[in-house]
């Protein structure tokens, strides 16, 4: 889906955030390699999350401007 997303030039500036519960750091880095802004593993602080979420928007932290 990532590399799906950075072909379509009408959906290449969607950010994604990967949510995954494996711990296999190839499968978080290929993942990154494919275009997402982040990847949080499984389970995660809610804090962390929107701080990425905020800064794969380009906002900041949270989400919030």
């Amino acid at each position: 889906m990532l590399r799906a997303l950075a072909a379509d030039p009408d959906l290449r500036a969607v950010r994604c955030v990967v949510l995954t519960g494996s711990g296999d750091r190839s499968l978080m880095d290929e993942a990154l390699e494919a275009g997402a802004a982040a990847v949080q593993r499984k389970p995660f602080e809610i804090g962390e999350l929107l701080a990425q979420a905020g800064a794969a928007l380009g906002g900041a932290p949270g989400g919030r401007e």
